[in-house]
């Protein structure tokens, strides 16, 4: 416990200053940890170098009220004052918040601002880069000064100094412009926590404290925590290619994506959706402003059956400069102009809130839910939103909290986007809220990113990777379980730190896959997605990981991955506690034996029991005081461990060697191979993959079924274990968890559908999808996304797409069926569908009900994908056609010549994982 007592009777008050302390203390920290806070009053002219002095605010006539205390957990309080300017003039004030660690010589994490203070561009302040904390970190511990991710300022100040007794010293200063009677409202955090894993521990902390701000709107659609479809749904053609909802299917495995719809309006300004502000200021008649609209929610009908959640686009930097000029010039940002962008002669820049103009994205806010109910969310771009908006602009009065720079008075862009933001998240749609899907910037500050659903960044970790402690910090800033999707310029011709012009083909396909891997690498380590055409299809490692790229990020990415590793070694983890999964990555060159260290803290005081996901063997060790893994690990590759359980920490040491088994026609199951000299009974938790699944637990010769909604909680009696004369007389059993699916295609492995020959059967014109005839419209979207699949595949093939009939009845001349039918006699208690291969080759797949419909469905699909895979190729641009790889799947191959500087050695220059020990 912590407790946070203010002491009132040590307010300290001098001739010219006042302040206030704050006791802090956590069983965490090696002592008390004090804070302070003050204010303070610009005293330097304009443009001059910023001088303050203190002030009492009573003397002042600032009213200051607090600090209001909010309990946020154990170790972790938020203090919230509010100050009120009664002066009769304007102020330009800064309070200022001093927290002294308990921390001597401590390492000091500046939320991504340290080690360099390094302009990124010349419009770049501390909020460009911040997390929203700092912290000092010493022997596995960390104090933390941070404030409520979803507050809104204009600037923070961030720094640290040094105390007399040589504690560290983290500040932060809230510098406002106040006019008359205005008021400000201010909180600051102090945190404590466990730190074994240095400030990525920090970060989780703050995750943790705040899941409201980090995770996404809880009734945003749940497609959004995915990847972009790169355009593979919303096309500048109206005519999609035949079969692209599968394809888009294929891609992410039927979990859902999101398109950014770009032009359902002419770019410069259509998107208001008003009758006044329609298509592009170009006096369209009423009948033909119907006609586009009604083009436009044509275009959009088809995103249910493909599986896309569609963003209406809003540009919230940029604008046609007619629109500006002609309509709205009070809205125009001084000195902001694009030339020839986007097909358009000159675009300005724009502030997007407050005015006229803000009035007018509001307005469209709440109308396109309307007009367009198939809208899921609104696709924000170019979100840098770090330009100061000075006092002169129309959106300056309404913008609030205000700032300065250099006695200047201004608002921070992302103050007015944020508010947009919220905006959108009050419209309700037909499924839920509008979601946010924001073309996410190495600028774009926190208060953006906790309030997004969906990231898009305009680029690729390997494009760039200098920029990788940048890319870093911003993902961090966006949260989870969110995505960040790698959007394009994976190409060579981007790849520009790379010297290509005097290689090889050879030795550039070479140098192309490990950029390739390292994107793969680097979006399992921070939770990203490439987009489909970043490009994903067409490199078959990326193309194979998106599905489980989705998988993973829709679990939670954690910035903290739980485990000490090797400084050659990449961690991420994603979920907590039982089921949780480590992606372990090893970019070297070479085979890797390598052990994991997974300290309790970070595992609620227990111990995980792993087991890989493909076909090594995770053997963990536990004491008295944690665990420890140890495996193999091929070269350039990631390997998946879950924590299968989490087991109270044992008397006697034990070790649990585990793998997942996957046995022809049965499903999936894990087994923990659990060895030990000492009896002991011992608690666990397992996981279950799906809520509603059944599942059996096995321990020695003891079974128990575990029915949904149960928790899987069992005690392990080594005692009852017997001695194994060759495991050196340990007492030895094996633990299996099994679960039973609940769409249930176990029986078609990859060798049974490819015998079944359903393409070729669909190219003759002798396949018929067979539904009920009063069938529920579901199931009808459903019988067209099967066929959507035969429409892809025998394209892909053929060069024409080959559709079955959807029908009621088979025909006789159809030599196979696929039959979907409601048929609930036919399951077993576990299932809620099964796909079976009866007579006369009819598929069926039989449905408890018609909700089943769709995820039985997309589980046969998936089974198709694993017959008939698919894997893109590679367009002929962007450099591919000059090394030889335009038109052709990259395929996986060892590497030739290690090209230089590495990954690792990259992450190393931004400072982001330590250099290895000499």
């Amino acid at each position: 416990m912590h407790k946070s007592s203010l002491l009132a009777c040590a307010l300290l008050l001098h001739a010219t200053a006042f302040a206030g302390e704050i006791s802090f203390a956590s069983k965490l920290l090696p002592g008390s940890t004090a804070a302070t806070w003050r204010f303070e009053e610009l005293t330097s002219p304009v443009d001059a170098p910023e001088t303050y002095r203190n002030i009492d605010p009573a003397a002042e006539q600032i009213k200051a009220e607090g600090p209001v205390v909010i309990e946020l957990a154990n170790d972790a309080s938020e203090y919230r004052f509010t100050i009120v300017n009664a002066s009769g003039r304007s102020r330009f004030l800064r309070p200022v918040v001093e927290l002294t660690t308990p921390f001597a010589n401590a390492n000091v994490w500046k939320g991504y601002l340290d080690p360099s203070e390094a302009q990124f561009d010349p419009g770049d302040k501390i909020l460009s880069t911040w997390f929203p904390a700092s912290a000092a970190i010493s022997d596995g511990k960390a104090a933390l000064l941070a404030i409520n991710p979803m507050d809104l300022y204009s600037r923070l100040d961030v720094w640290r100094q040094i105390g007399d007794q040589g504690q560290v010293k983290l500040l932060l200063g809230f510098p406002v412009y106040l006019e008359d009677k205005a008021d400000f409202t201010f909180s600051f955090v102090i945190a404590a926590t466990d730190a074994p894993c240095g400030y990525r521990d920090a970060i989780q902390a703050m995750y943790d404290l705040f899941p409201n701000a980090f995770q996404p709107h809880p009734d945003a659609s749940p497609d959004m925590v995915s990847s972009e479809t790169g355009y593979l749904f919303w096309k500048s053609d109206p005519e999609p290619q035949p079969g692209s909802a599968d394809l888009i299917r294929r891609a992410f495995q039927g979990q859902g994506s999101w398109e950014w719809c770009y032009k359902p309006f002419v770019r410069g300004g259509d998107w208001a959706i008003t009758d006044q502000y329609s298509v592009g200021f170009r006096n369209y008649s009423p009948e033909r402003i119907a006609e586009a609209r009604e083009r436009t929610r044509s275009r959009l009908a088809p995103a249910e059956r493909s599986l896309v959640a569609p963003m209406w686009y809003l540009n919230v930097r940029w604008s046609e400069w007619t629109i500006i000029q002609d309509h709205f010039p009070e809205a125009a940002v001084a000195g902001a102009v694009k030339r020839r962008c986007w097909g358009q002669d000159t675009i300005l820049g724009v502030y997007s809130w407050g005015g006229r103009y803000g009035q007018l994205f509001i307005d469209s806010l709440k109308q396109i839910p309307v007009d367009y109910p198939a809208v899921k969310g609104i696709g924000w771009d170019s979100c840098f939103a770090h330009q100061e908006i000075p006092a002169e602009h129309a959106g300056f009065a309404e913008t609030n909290p205000k700032s300065f720079y250099n006695g200047k008075p201004m608002v921070l862009e992302a103050v007015g986007i944020s508010n947009l933001l919220d905006v959108a998240h009050a419209q309700r749609t037909t499924s839920g809220v509008l979601g946010n899907a924001v073309n996410f910037k190495l600028t774009t500050p926190y208060m953006i990113g906790v309030r997004t659903e969906a990231g898009l960044y305009e680029g690729n970790p390997m494009q760039r990777p200098e920029r990788f402690r940048r890319i870093e910090a911003m993902r961090m800033r966006l949260g989870s379980p969110k995505a960040v999707a790698w959007h394009k310029h994976a190409g060579p011709d981007y790849i520009k730190w790379v010297d290509w012009e005097d290689m090889t083909p050879e030795e550039a396909v070479d140098a192309y896959r490990q950029i390739a891997d390292d994107n793969l690498f680097l979006s399992y380590y921070w939770g990203g997605i490439p987009a489909p055409h970043m490009p994903a299809l067409g490199i078959e490692n990326l193309a194979k990981a998106l599905p489980e790229l989705v998988s993973l990020v829709k679990q939670g990415y954690q910035p903290s991955p739980g485990v000490v590793a090797e400084d050659d070694i990449l961690v991420a983890r994603y979920g907590k506690g039982p089921g949780a999964r480590l992606a372990v990555i090893n970019p070297n060159f070479e085979v890797k034996k390598t052990a994991l260290s997974l300290p309790p803290s970070a595992w609620d005081g227990r111990a995980p029991l792993l087991a890989a996901e493909g076909d090594t063997a995770a053997v963990t060790t536990v004491t008295a005081d944690g665990a420890t893994a140890t495996f193999s690990l091929p070269a350039r590759s990631v390997t998946i461990l879950r924590v299968v359980a989490l087991l109270d920490l044992p008397a006697a040491p034990l070790t649990s060697s585990g793998t997942r088994l996957a046995l022809p026609g049965k499903a999936p199951f894990y087994r923990l191979e659990i060895a030990t000299r000492d009896a002991q009974v011992i608690k666990a938790d397992f996981f279950r993959h799906h809520p509603g699944a059944t599942v059996r637990l096995k321990i020695a010769e003891a079974s128990r079924r575990f029915k949904p909604g149960q928790d899987i909680t069992a005690s392990i009696n080594t005692g009852d274990f017997p001695t194994d004369v060759q495991a050196d007389n340990q007492r030895l059993a094996f633990v299996e968890l099994h679960q039973y699916p609940r769409y249930d295609v176990t029986s078609l492995d990859p060798a049974t559908l490819r015998a079944l020959r359903l393409p070729e059967l669909a190219v003759q014109q002798q396949l018929a999808i067979v539904i009920p005839k009063e069938a529920e419209p579901a199931t009808r979207i459903e019988a067209d996304r099967l066929a959507d699949w035969f429409a892809f595949y025998t394209n892909l093939t053929q060069g024409a797409p080959n559709t079955p009939i959807v029908t009621d009845t088979r025909p006789a001349e159809a030599s196979a069926a696929i039959v979907l039918a409601v048929a609930p006699g036919s399951l077993r208690e576990t299932q809620a569908a099964s796909v079976t291969v009866g007579i006369d080759n009819a598929i069926t797949i039989a449905l408890a009900d018609a909700d089943a419909a769709q995820p039985a469905v997309l589980a046969f699909l998936n089974a198709m994908d694993k017959a008939y895979p698919y894997y893109g190729v590679l367009p002929a641009k962007d450099g591919f056609e000059k090394i030889g790889l335009a038109g052709q799947t990259l395929t996986p191959a060892p590497v030739k010549t290690p090209l230089r500087p590495t990954m690792l050695e990259w992450l190393r220059k931004g400072g982001l994982i330590a250099s290895p020990v000499k």
